[in-house]
């Protein structure tokens, strides 16, 4: 075959093939577009509440197409451009003003009446910004956004990397139904490192699955020192360091001292958490350090911790010690009862070795004490002296007896009442 036959047949081939390709994109198009969110149903004080079929209708937009700029006419014309969620599992909404990736399906109807219906549905906001908290892109022509809110979006479209202006924003991100959303402009996203699988809110909340990692770059972890590469750990953190430094964009990794309440499930790692209270003297085997500790294990950090049952109870076992530490007190109520059950009970020092009094016995044999010494003193008030031979009263013991008896009598009236023995306080 000539080499121009040969040319002339494999230029047909990839002619065919480039039509089918173009024929192909052209249906993904019709099936797939680019939109602007407009406004969204979040509940029943939405403007789209009755269009998008009120409580089945949470998570539906309202949308424009980005093929190119539009006005406000536009806008309010496409108030039948309605899209609901694609995923019903993950509720991931946008904000007024990000951009979605609409694809037009099936619909129920369709399926029950085969007639072939339509509906357009969407996914998550695109990553315009690359950022967990907003990633909007307002309209050019609405003329909501402020003059540095204008350079950053007029950089992102040429193609930067991130934003110019490190402030928050000042265009719409609730729309006509309303809405809380307000942007931080400091919110720093998680960095992840190979193999780390990663979810974050638009709040500095986040849960990251990830490993033991060890490299070294301009930002690293604090869990890596020990530990096999690989090594699994899980951490969900709600809020960043309230302390952390702008600008935004720059990504940060997750610090159990700083951030605000964490919850680490460990493998091999060394977590370097400072505890507030932490004192092993009343243990002859001490459990390791918690920043030392390199086994497997759950660690919870927060400004406070509660934990409450409403049906059951909690149980709090360990293979070795429990130990309770705290910088002031230590309190310990029950309604009924508190037991504490040990071979040993030491109070106040491990080296203790002083025994406590059993209270009930003791006051039995005192009881019997002071009966023989109130006889006593009875006895002694009748003593006699012989002073020539001829008995006469001892004029130095009847008033000292008389007194001891009655402190005696004191005594036994408080014994018998009982109120010598504690009321709550037992032991055996």
């Amino acid at each position: 075959m000539p080499v121009s036959t040969g040319i002339g047949f494999l230029s047909k081939i990839v002619s065919k093939a480039t039509g089918r390709l173009n024929e192909s994109l052209g249906i993904l198009k019709d099936k797939m577009l680019a939109a602007r969110v407009i406004d969204i149903s979040l509940n029943s004080n939405s403007t789209l509440w009755e269009q998008t079929g009120e409580w089945q209708g949470i998570g539906s937009i309202q949308f424009q197409l980005i093929d190119g700029p539009t006005n406000e006419d536009t806008i309010s014309s496409s108030k039948l451009n309605l899209a609901k969620p694609l995923f019903p599992h993950l509720k991931n909404y946008p904000l007024v003003n990000e951009v979605v990736l609409i694809f037009k399906l099936p619909t129920n109807e369709s399926i029950a009446n085969m007639d072939g219906a339509t509906a357009y549905y969407y996914i998550t906001p695109m990553s315009l910004w690359n950022h967990p908290e907003q990633n909007a892109y307002p309209n050019p022509l609405k003329g909501d956004t402020s003059d540095s809110n204008k350079s950053d979006y007029e950089q992102i479209e040429a193609g930067n990397t991130r934003k110019v202006n490190d402030e928050s924003s000042e265009i719409s991100l609730n729309g006509a139904s309303g809405g809380t959303f307000t942007e931080n402009g400091n919110i720093h996203p998680i960095i992840a490192f190979a193999g780390d699988n990663i979810v974050e809110g638009r709040y500095g909340n986040s849960i990251r699955f990830g490993n033991t990692s060890k490299i070294e770059a301009e930002i690293t972890n604090n869990w890596s020192e020990v530990g096999d590469p690989g090594s699994p750990i899980t951490i969900l953190r709600n809020g960043q360091d309230p302390e952390i430094e702008p600008p935004g964009w720059i990504p940060t990794v997750e610090d159990i001292n700083k951030d605000l309440a964490s919850i680490y499930l460990t493998s091999t790692q060394k977590i370097p958490i400072e505890t507030s209270a932490y004192n092993t003297s009343a243990f002859s085997d001490p459990p390791e350090a918690p920043e030392a500790y390199i086994k497997n294990q759950v660690i919870l950090n927060s400004g406070r911790l509660l934990f409450n049952t409403n049906e059951d109870s909690i149980i709090i076992s360990s293979q070795k010690n429990v130990s309770i530490n705290a910088d002031k007190e230590i309190g310990i109520s029950g309604e009924d009862n508190v037991t504490i059950l040990s071979s040993k009970i030491n109070l106040g020092d491990l080296d203790a070795e002083q025994s406590l009094v059993l209270g009930d016995d003791f006051m039995t044999q005192f009881e019997i004490l002071l009966q023989n010494l109130k006889s006593l003193a009875t006895v002694l008030q009748g003593s006699q002296i012989w002073p020539g031979g001829a008995p006469a009263p001892d004029p130095s013991i009847p008033p000292v007896a008389s007194t001891v008896q009655t402190q005696i009598q004191k005594i036994q009236n408080v014994v018998q009442k009982g109120s010598l023995l504690s009321k709550v306080s037992k032991t055996i």
